[in-house]
């Protein structure tokens, strides 16, 4: 069997399209198809996807790291694989469930009603220690989240996601609360993860 890696190669780099952030406000990227909003302004990054099923895919990422919390926007490009997006999800939370205890799995939709994009929400208790089915199996997902946000799996912080597949691209919002005071219940990844919305054009109008 061969192990999945998930790199990120991050390097500082200039946004292109619309992009407009504030502290505590709404962060736009009308290029890439969404909007959220950031406790900060983002620093912005680009890097690689490298899966078992996806190979040197670009991304596009932005983050805001505070005393309390991890916040992140991942975007993969993947235009040649439009029809792989469910077995793509998939393949993600696997490897997220490598990360601690899973507290929360369901569906999510952005926007509610006939226009809705349908994704993943998971709630994990990060600890380093699991036990996976295979051997090297943990040590992919740690790498895939050391290479993703340049941190250890965090014992103890408790990581939200929302994960989209729409139009080509893999959309992945992570939420991290750390374990301040030994206290992981607060909102704000949550929160984060819910105010995510589609930039005008992306979600196409149903029949």
């Amino acid at each position: 069997m061969r192990i999945s890696t998930w790199v990120m190669v991050l390097v500082i780099v200039i946004a292109g399209g619309t992009v407009r952030a504030a502290t505590g406000a709404e962060y736009e990227r009308t290029d890439l198809g969404y909007q959220l909003d950031f406790p900060g302004t983002p620093i912005e990054t680009r890097g690689v996807y490298t899966s078992v099923l996806v190979e040197n895919a670009p991304t596009h990422i932005a983050t805001v790291k505070t005393d309390t919390g991890i916040f992140i926007a991942t975007v993969v490009d993947l235009f040649e694989r439009e029809a792989d997006g469910a077995s793509l999800m998939n393949e993600a939370e696997f490897f997220l469930r490598l990360l601690g205890d899973v507290a929360d799995v369901s569906t999510t939709r952005t926007p509610p009603g006939r226009r809705a994009v349908f994704g993943r929400h998971i709630t994990i208790d990060m600890r380093p220690d699991v036990r996976p089915d295979q051997p090297g199996q943990r040590e992919a997902a740690h790498k895939m989240f050391m290479d993703a946000t340049g941190l250890e799996v965090i014992d103890g912080a408790r990581m939200t996601t929302h994960m989209y597949f729409q139009r080509g691209r893999f959309f992945i919002f992570q939420g991290i609360n750390l374990p301040v005071d030994g206290d992981v219940r607060s909102p704000d990844a949550i929160r984060f993860v819910l105010s995510f919305s589609w930039a005008e054009d992306m979600v196409e109008q149903a029949d």
